[in-house]
């Protein structure tokens, strides 16, 4: 699998050096969803939990060379602070993607829950 679902600083719409990285690297497919996942704005991060019921929105990369992915799992602290998962995404084309998404390890002890990490969530 060559795909990775972002939802906060590697969003394509985010203008961090990791997220130019990505989109140098990588393609960008479209937005899509996340279901049954809980998204938390933790202060300057975000950060994704398994959650029945709740959804979530992102971007979806393609292409990743292994270095690529070896780089984010470098950026993202996996396996410390993140998990890295196999999941299925719905683009807002319809199109499904499997992709992997990093998970945080431990649940969200404070922080705002959302359902999109937007430009106005970015630290800068």
């Amino acid at each position: 699998m060559n795909k990775v679902f972002v939802y906060g600083t590697l969003r394509n719409d985010y203008n961090g050096a990791m997220a130019a990285y990505l989109r140098r690297f990588s393609e960008f497919k479209e937005r899509a969803r996340l279901d049954n996942y809980a998204l938390f704005g933790m202060g300057g991060f975000p950060c994704v939990v398994y959650s029945e019921g709740d959804k979530c929105y992102g971007h979806v990369f393609d292409g990743l060379a292994p270095e690529v992915l070896e780089r984010l799992d470098g950026y993202e602290g996996y396996p410390d602070h993140y998990n890295r998962e196999r999941v299925i995404v719905t683009g807002d084309s319809g199109t499904t993607h499997e992709c992997f998404v990093y998970t945080y390890t431990d649940a969200p002890s404070h922080g705002k829950k959302m359902e999109e990490w937007g430009s106005s969530n970015y630290a800068r």
